[in-house]
């Protein structure tokens, strides 16, 4: 109907994926990113994905050195989506890695970057992890992409695609502060039954700020023709708020266990969800909080407004040349906090 998302079309890209995976599984071939309760996925251990070029360890993170700094080092912790992970590019071309040779026996590396995550999921696979990991400098990341994926449930309504078909949890505005809406877990095999049921569907319409309704669509297919590409401000409003909520978490989690936390802006100047005002939202609440950031926007503004192309991948991710603009700065920043 008039070109737009329907229910049905995501239940047919679901039952596509759903195959598609279980005809991966068959071959006896692990997930790289299996389903997981209270996180919506995660990488497995000892993982390989070959078209992101990515692989993980014993522990599911991505390898940040090919022998494993010493396991005594004090540990710097990074949490994020794909632009931490590494996205497009081999391990040692990732920036966490970078960063990792930068610092060598000064501190050992986590690369806790999840492809696809929202800064709900860094944030609770952090405090997931934290006890196995027990971080003196604990890292959570934001890139613009994340900020939608905070009002979001599942990836479909957000994208159109199926690369992730489990739910995710999100957090949502409860007074002063944060509730946090856990949806009902399923393994992917079981997503094509799951999301016939009337009760998923009913959380689904209740909790998931993209669930496709028709008026809502048509309003963003008449923002579009003339020019707007985001969502209504109300809803871009409700995504910061909650984004600076969760910040604000991590930094009383971090401060309650005396660990330094440091949000790491990440910008991309390129594509759908290219960095834009809501960085200088977040800077003012990290100012305003008196809370420490680091925002990479001067350096990576600097370095690829004559040749974007060296330092973003074709799905915007950072190059090797990008990484080291960012492993240098946070190499810096780990050293001042700990020196």
């Amino acid at each position: 109907m008039l070109g737009l998302y329907t229910y049905k079309d995501m239940l047919r890209t679901v039952d596509a994926t759903a195959k598609s995976l279980a005809r991966h599984t068959s071959n006896g071939q692990g997930l790289f990113y299996p389903a997981r309760r209270g996180l919506g996925w995660e990488m497995a251990p000892y993982g390989s994905h070959q078209v992101d070029r990515c692989t993980s360890d014993a522990f599911g993170f991505r390898p940040t050195s090919r022998e494993g700094a010493a396991a005594e080092l004090p540990r710097v912790s990074i949490w994020g989506d794909s632009l931490v992970q590494g996205g497009e590019v081999q391990d040692s071309d990732s920036w966490p890695w970078l960063l990792q040779e930068r610092l060598q026996t000064f501190c050992r590396v986590i690369n806790g970057g999840v492809s696809g995550y929202g800064t709900d999921q860094a944030f609770l696979r952090m405090m997931d992890r934290f006890e196995s990991v027990s971080p003196s400098i604990a890292i959570l990341s934001y890139a613009t992409t994340d900020l939608f994926r905070n009002v979001n449930v599942l990836r479909c309504f957000l994208h159109h695609s199926a690369d992730f078909i489990a739910l995710k949890p999100r957090y949502k505005l409860d007074g002063g502060g944060l509730a946090l809406v856990e949806p009902p877990h399923f393994e992917y095999v079981q997503a094509p039954a799951e999301l016939r049921k009337q009760s998923v569907r009913d959380f689904l319409r209740r909790h998931d700020a993209f669930y496709p309704r028709l008026i809502s669509q048509a309003a963003g297919k008449a923002r579009r023709a003339i020019g707007v590409q985001h969502p209504a401000a109300s809803l871009r409003t409700e995504a910061l708020e909650i984004t600076k909520r969760i910040f604000g978490e991590f930094f009383g989690y971090c401060a309650e266990r005396r660990v330094h936390g440091v949000a790491l802006l990440l910008p991309v100047f390129q594509g759908r969800y290219r960095t834009a005002e809501d960085f200088d939202a977040m800077v003012d609440f990290f100012q305003r909080g008196a809370f420490p950031y680091v925002d990479l926007r001067p350096e990576m503004r600097e370095a690829s407004k004559d040749s974007p192309n060296a330092y973003f991948t074709p799905r915007n991710h950072y190059t090797r040349r990008a990484g080291q603009i960012i492993a240098e700065r946070v190499a810096e920043t780990a050293r001042e906090i700990l020196s």
